[in-house]
């Protein structure tokens, strides 16, 4: 499924410089924790970065299935126009509405927009329940769109609006964001105008949702949530990131009220001058917060690199001030914050208004006194004609008293930047238009736009005076003489950590992620278990140019136990602290030996760290150790995954396993392939004389190097379909055992089974190609569900129809591409029957079959996955920067 986002400029020809977070947000949270994460395709139209002649191309493209548009109230205008040019392209196509617009909106009375369906509050939550909604139904529905919490959408008769959807909390989960959607040139690389004075490359960012102030022409007073916060942590290895990779200089922390939580600040600020990170920032406080002992705190922010901070003044008038904001703000508390915060040698950002409702001409003649008074402290400031927006108290206030009428919304939302006389409205009944627009003309003058050059000398002398090592450490930096320390040029290198002996297992699922990832120039090395049963060496191979494997000494004295904890756990940590490596990608975290390395990796030498979940351990095959040892593998399988920068999983099982533990780590699905490269479609008269079979016979093949209780259906099945056919025959490949339960039932068809035992894979593609039919038996446990055998992705390529009683993975894409005949799990009279069904007729086999080599050439391709592999690994570079490589 496929899905446009599109963000609108305010202004046609005007681009904005603050990337579109909520869009980010809404992507990466999905990409994280949707059902299906990884099927849902993204992309953003940006006004800000494209031209209005790259939308239709785009759309025809891309061909969305669902269309998104973000919106506030500023945008409105340009919405309904993008909106028009969407319905022009596809007018059946839905059409989603979010942002602010749509949130004090709900129900559209103020400024309808055509869209299908809208989000009225946070989104993260509605908006991946509704694409897993819409993902299975494919199309619009008031049935599920009603139990849908946090949408309003168009009913037959009327828009209805649905219960509050859920919102994050630990806004922690809304974290690794995925910027690749974003055009990063534009962003974050570019150098801008920070604020008048201020030129630099600068990011925007929000540590918090929410404010616990309620000021009544605020459009945010609607919203009474509490406060939330991401954790300092977070937000310094955002900074990191952003530092490392697009060298930021200027951070603007965009929270409506940074200082609400003044612990909070002072943790952020120690921590930050701790990282030594070279960036400046600015933020947002309210000045009734600000007191005298708060001196320290000040002189901390300053000493973090904080220089300015930005204050809603509002006014010169107690009498204003108290309409606006409450009891507690005053003209004396805004001019105590302006002292304080110039003294601390922090710069002073101003918002003022004018227009207010209840002002006066007395009134703004205070604010021009308060201008003047205080011109030398104010770096800048910006003043603004009152406009009362949807959702704040005083809209409601002069709706009722009549001064809305004859107003159309879109000029509504540009009347506070008008400097137009004409144009602008006034909502003040107590002060005439000509005597807010004077004023507004008068402050806007005043406005020093540039510091004097004799004014930077000073600030500098006394900064090089107070700290000259500092100074001088600066002064390096931005010439270009003191850079901060990079990675090896290039990709990063891998270190694969895999839980199998060679030839067994995930190895071959490390083996094919491996030479993809060679192919591509990343620099591989993997570390397995010999493949013999006795070898006390390591043994170190060249696989490819750019592939190493490195294989460590196996002693296997029992079904279980090879000497893993005693010869690898140590040799792996060992090689783990010594090797170099950008990127550790562990497999099979569950066992010890593979779960300690790991954790060493990302705790001791702080490398990225990647966990695979490929099996189910824990209340899985960990339980076939019993006692102690199934429970150290269930903590071991859940613990050190939280250690990891990003996870990924074979299943969708696996996928709901992981978002059960509630973890704030990205999770792609990274399913097995299958491996087209090395096996054709071969002729099956050709492989049949290969193997000196008899080409007249028919021959079912089933590849496995373990058996089930699945093997008993196999059987039975078989049994089945000789009764009706004596030309059939049942090759099983592989050194899989037959258990003692179904001897009795082996015996009984021993003379028409073909059993080869372990076979070299020069060999295998001759096995596959000889099959009129492959068989995969499976159980009904969740370790099937939450696998992916690799012999699946063998028989893909064979071309060869496919009978199984298949669950999870192999059920999924059995059915959806139509590869093969599934048959009820524990039915094997509808297994034998498929098997039949495939035998007499060589049409059906033939469909199946090219089907099943277009699903291996198709999605399943290790190519494909390679690719999404290879997005994971640049986003988590991206993301988190190359710092500490080691050459």
């Amino acid at each position: 499924m496929r899905i446009l986002f599109i963000n609108p400029a305010p202004y046609k020809g005007r681009r904005y410089n603050i990337p579109p977070f909520g869009l980010i947000y809404l992507i990466s949270y999905y990409n994280r924790f949707g059902r299906f994460s990884g099927q849902v395709d993204f992309k953003i139209y940006d006004e800000n970065c494209q031209s209005d002649e790259d939308l239709l191309p785009l759309l025809q493209d891309f061909k969305p299935d669902l269309v998104g548009i973000s919106c506030n109230s500023l945008l409105v205008n340009r919405a309904k126009e993008l909106i028009s040019l969407v319905r022009a392209w596809n007018s059946a196509v839905p059409i989603l509405g979010g942002g602010v617009h749509f949130q004090i909106d709900k129900k559209g009375d103020i400024f309808p927009l055509d869209v299908n369906v809208a989000f009225t509050g946070e989104a993260e939550i509605p908006f991946k329940n509704f694409v897993d909604q819409y993902f299975e139904e494919k199309r619009l529905s008031e049935s599920w769109l009603s139990k849908t919490a946090g949408i309003g959408f168009k009913s037959p008769s009327v828009w209805q609006i649905t219960p509050e959807g859920e919102q994050v909390t630990n806004l922690d989960f809304l974290s690794y964001l995925d910027f690749s959607y974003l055009n990063e040139d534009h962003y974050f690389r570019k150098k801008y105008e920070f604020y008048p004075g201020l030129t630099g490359r600068f990011l925007t960012i929000l540590t918090s949702r929410g404010c616990p102030f309620t000021c009544n022409f605020c459009f945010n007073s609607f919203n009474r949530k509490p406060m939330r916060y991401h954790s300092i942590d977070y937000v310094l290895e955002l900074l990191n990131f952003f530092v490392r990779k697009y060298k930021t200089e200027l951070v603007w922390i965009n929270d409506d009220l940074f200082l609400a939580d003044k612990d909070r600040v002072t943790e952020f600020c120690r921590k930050l001058i701790r990282s030594n990170l070279k960036v400046r920032w600015a933020c947002q406080a309210r000045a009734d917060i600000l007191f005298d002992k708060d001196k320290e705190l000040l002189k901390l922010m300053k000493e973090a690199g904080c220089l300015q901070i930005g204050f809603g003044f509002e006014s010169g008038s107690d009498k204003v001030l108290r309409f606006l904001k409450g009891g507690n703000s005053s003209v004396a508390s805004n001019q105590r914050a302006v002292d304080l915060v110039s003294a601390s040698g922090i710069r002073v950002f101003g918002y003022f208004m004018v227009g207010i409702p209840t002002e006066t001409k007395e009134d703004l003649e205070a604010t021009k006194t308060f201008v003047e008074k205080n011109l030398d402290k104010l770096a800048f400031y910006e003043v603004y004609v009152f406009t009362p927006l949807p959702g704040a108290q005083l809209w409601d206030v002069c709706k009722q008293q009549g001064l809305l009428d004859n107003i159309s919304f879109p000029h509504l939302v540009n009347n506070m930047f008008s400097m137009d006389f004409s144009s602008f409205r006034s909502f003040s009944k107590d002060a005439s238009k000509e005597d807010i627009f004077v004023t507004k003309a008068y402050l806007k003058q005043l406005i020093v736009r540039r510091e004097p050059l004799i004014n930077k000398i000073r600030n500098f002398l006394l900064y090089f005076f107070k700290e000259p090592g500092r100074t001088l450490s600066k002064l390096l930096y931005y010439a270009g003489f003191k850079k901060v320390t990079k990675g090896k040029q290039g990709k990063p290198r891998i270190l694969i950590l895999n839980h199998n002996q060679e030839r067994f297992g995930t190895y071959y699922r490390c083996l094919f992620l491996g030479k993809g990832l060679a192919a591509r120039g990343y620099q591989v090395t993997m570390i397995c278990a010999s493949g013999r049963k006795f070898d006390l060496l390591i043994r170190k191979k060249k696989i490819s140019d750019n592939f190493t494997l490195i294989t460590l000494p196996r002693i296997k004295y029992h079904k279980y136990f090879t000497g893993q904890l005693l010869l690898r756990l140590p040799l792996t940590v060992l090689l783990v602290i010594l090797l170099p490596y950008d990127v550790c990608y562990a497999f099979t975290v569950a066992q010890l030996q593979i779960g300690i390395p790991a954790w060493f990796s990302r705790i001791i030498r702080r490398k990225k760290l990647i966990v695979d979940w490929d099996d189910l351990w824990g209340n899985g095959f960990g339980l076939e150790h019993g006692g102690f040892v199934s429970k150290v593998i269930y903590w071991s399988e859940r613990y050190f995954i939280k250690f990891a920068h990003r996870v990924t999983y074979v299943s969708q099982f696996l996928g709901q396993k992981f978002a059960d533990l509630f973890l704030p780590i990205p999770a792609v699905k990274i399913p097995n392939g299958a491996n087209t490269q090395q096996i054709a479609v071969l002729d099956r008269d050709e492989c049949c004389r290969h193997l000196t079979l008899d080409p007249a016979k028919k021959y079912l093949v089933s590849i496995g190097n373990t058996y089930t209780s699945s093997l008993g259906l196999l059987l039975r099945a078989f049994e089945a379909v000789i009764k009706v056919r004596d030309d059939v025959y049942l090759v099983m490949v592989g050194e899989g055992k037959i258990t003692p339960e179904f001897q009795e039932l082996y015996s009984r068809l021993v003379s028409r089974i073909i059993s080869t035992g372990k076979q070299p894979f020069s060999q295998v593609p001759y096995y596959l190609g000889c099959a009129d039919a492959l068989l995969l038996p499976m159980d009904d446990t969740d370790i099937e569900k939450a696998r992916f055998p690799m012999r699946f992705g063998d028989y893909l390529c064979a071309g060869r129809p496919i009978v199984s009683n298949a669950v999870g993975e192999v059920e999924y894409y059995l059915s959806k591409y139509q590869a093969g005949l599934i048959s009820p799990v524990s039915d094997s009279e509808v297994f034998s029957y498929h098997i039949l069904l495939v035998l007499a007729s060589s049409e059906i086999g033939y469909s199946y079959g090219r089907k099943a080599r277009e699903l291996a050439e198709g999605d399943l391709n290790w190519e494909k996955i390679i690719d999404r592999l290879t997005l994971l690994l640049e986003g988590l570079i991206n993301h988190f920067g190359d710092e500490n490589t080691v050459s």
